[in-house]
Parts: C-alpha cells; sequence; structure tokens
C-alpha cells in the first residue's frame, strides 16, 4: 500500500516462490474497474525482475487509485483497457508499491534476525549481519583472501560430552545462522533461529559476483593469457563485437579484433580459458542485451560450481559475503538461493502433526 504523487497502488503482491506458468493469476483494478493494461502488467514484471525465472509469472491483485481526469476509460468497448495522462507516473508508482512489498516482506527476511547487541570485546563480525563489501570476486580470490580470523574460528564439537561439563566452541555463525556443514557439494547446512536453511553455494556466490560487478568493485581488472586465445567470427558477430566491445573490456576482456576474427590477450578474473572462449562467444552471439546481462552472465560462468567441495573457512567467507548482498534472496537469474525449513515445515516431514 503505497501513495505516490496523488496515486495510490496497494493490494496482494505473491510470494516469487508461489509464481507459476501463466499469467491468468495477475488482476489489476484501475478506481475499482477490472482492466486489462500493458502498461500496468510491465510494471508489476519490472518490480518482480530478478525474482522469476523466464516464463514464470507472478500471483498479484492490484488496485489502482488516481484522479478520474488523469485516465480515460473509454477506449475500449468493453471498458477493459484504459490510458493513463501521465504514463511514466503511473509506471513508477506501481513498479515502487509493489518493489516496496516484495523488499518489506522478502522471504530471506525472517532468515536474518537481528542478533543482541554484542559484548564490546567480540569480534566485529559476531555483532550482527556484516555490511563491509564482500571478500572476494571470484572463487580463487576468495579461496586467497579468507580472513585469520575465519581460519581461526573454532571446529565445531560433534563428539560425545566428556564426563566432566566443558564449555564447547560455537559452530562459525554469521547473521543469525550456524554454519553445520555442506551437502552434496553444493548446499551449505545452516541452522536458524526456528529451524534450518539450504543455501546453494553456487547462486549465492552468482549474487556476490553480480553485485561486485554492479557496484565497479571488480571493473576492468584483467589477467593477462601466456599464451593467445584465437576465435573465427561470422560477420553477424563481427558486428556485434563492435557494439559491445567497450562493455567487454570494462568485465576485464582484452581483445584484438580483425577481418572475420578475435584474439583475446587477457581475461577477467576467475575466468579460466575455456570459460572465457565460450562466454566470449555467447556475447558477440547476441544473448546479452545490454550491460547488465553481460554481468549476469559472466557471474554465472565465473562462480563456484555445484559439485565443488568448500573447506569450513570457505563456506564462511562466502556466507558472510552474501549475506553483504542486496537482492541476495535471489540469484541474478531468478533462482531462489536459500530455502528455509521452519520447526513446523520439519514436524511435518517427520508427520508429528
Amino acid at each position: 500500500d503505497r501513495a505516490d504523487g496523488g496515486l495510490r497502488a496497494f493490494g496482494l503482491a505473491g510470494d516469487p516462490a508461489t509464481a507459476q506458468g501463466r499469467g491468468d493469476r495477475i488482476l489489476l483494478f484501475v478506481n475499482g474497474r477490472a482492466v486489462q493494461d500493458r502498461l500496468l502488467l510491465r510494471a508489476v514484471r519490472e518490480a518482480y525482475r530478478g525474482r522469476l525465472l523466464s516464463g514464470e509469472h507472478p500471483q498479484l491483485v492490484l488496485f489502482l487509485e488516481l484522479p478520474p481526469d488523469e485516465v480515460d476509460v473509454n477506449v475500449h468497448p468493453a471498458k477493459l483497457e484504459v490510458r493513463f495522462r501521465d504514463e511514466n507516473a503511473v509506471f513508477s508508482a506501481v513498479r515502487r508499491a509493489v518493489l516496496s512489498a516484495l523488499e518489506s516482506g522478502a522471504p530471506g527476511a525472517a532468515f536474518f534476525p537481528q542478533p543482541a547487541p554484542a559484548p564490546e570485546a567480540a569480534p566485529a563480525r559476531r555483532a550482527g549481519l556484516p555490511l563491509e563489501p564482500p571478500k572476494f570476486s571470484t572463487y580463487g580470490q576468495f579461496r586467497a583472501q579468507t580472513s585469520e580470523a575465519l581460519r581461526e574460528t573454532p571446529e565445531p564439537a560433534f563428539r560425545p560430552a566428556p564426563a566432566a561439563p566443558q564449555p564447547e566452541a560455537a559452530p562459525p555463525a554469521a547473521g543469525g545462522m550456524e554454519y553445520l556443514g555442506q551437502v552434496a557439494g553444493t548446499y551449505l547446512v545452516l541452522r536458524t533461529a526456528d529451524g534450518l536453511a539450504l543455501l546453494d553455494q553456487h547462486a549465492a556466490h552468482e549474487r556476490v559476483l553480480f553485485e561486485n560487478l554492479r557496484a565497479g568493485r571488480t571493473r576492468g581488472q584483467a589477467q593477462a593469457l601466456a599464451a593467445p586465445l584465437d576465435l573465427e567470427l561470422h560477420p553477424d558477430e563481427a558486428l556485434r563485437l563492435e557494439q559491445i566491445g567497450r562493455d567487454l573490456e570494462r568485465l576485464g576482456f582484452r581483445f584484438e579484433a580483425g577481418p572475420g576474427a578475435a584474439r583475446l590477450t587477457a581475461l577477467p578474473p576467475g575466468l579460466d580459458a575455456g570459460a572465457a572462449k565460450g562466454y566470449f562467444r555467447a556475447a558477440v552471439s547476441g544473448q546479452s542485451r545490454n550491460l547488465e546481462d553481460l554481468w549476469v552472465m559472466l557471474s554465472c560462468r565465473s562462480a563456484i560450481k555445484a559439485g565443488d567441495a568448500l573447506a569450513r573457512d570457505e563456506a564462511m567467507a562466502l556466507l558472510e559475503s552474501w549475506l553483504a548482498c542486496p537482492g541476495r534472496e535471489f540469484c541474478p537469474h531468478g533462482r531462489p538461493v536459500l530455502v528455509r525449513f521452519g520447526a513446523a515445515d520439519l514436524e511435518k516431514l517427520f508427520k508429528r502433526r
């Protein structure tokens, strides 16, 4: 429910986790009248951008109220379509209202309770949700740059209690969650305040890399190749390279373009030659429409993969860096990063209720 410049947009915005493959559960009303309007649909989809996969549609009921002289309802015989006097204002108001609802009631919001104030002597990373910039931009860098504080974090005690009570070291924790281990080489197991959560390490690292690129933290960094990579280009690919060449250089690619060919001389950090060649080919073939699409593609190809074993300090570095990211509940493709099982969910799984 948000009022903005004489316009009021209110209703119910469905959790992205409840998205479906058909768009017939997006219900739109203007001054109490049911309508079908492309502008309102576009504003809704823009608010959900990055939270849904391609082909998914949200469930939503939206009511828009505005002065009668700001909307024309007589452009369709059945009055199903409308025309707004100030389309930009309507688009912005609806987008902001839906986005505000998604951000305030995001599925991940309950996963990060604010901890009680820590004693002054406690390390800063224990005091609450880490807000410093992510500590790494690639898998190799976060392996190399993990702090000594994380390396010295005690191992959790998974052993029978001794006869005499002994204080046990606490498991590594961040953002109100305790790291317990890795499952299937892909998911980080976390104890939350009311249950359990699984973090997809590839999706989480994608979000970290994407936010680093968007914030310009790794922009333009490059690693030189010992031997250049040569690629043949179709005329359409050569033309596309002319159009996006500057954007590729911002990402860290260095190349020489010639008739029907390109020679790569340097790559973004963290990309091996094979992945870089595939990325470059995908970029010039038109799989990206803009710089943000290039960021998404590069984040995916640079991120740690499913099946990559992580040491405890590496998992903690990833968790803390991900917690510092905006929009952390979803990867840049719109997939969920964290799945949570509350106490009630666990009881149902074990048929206790």
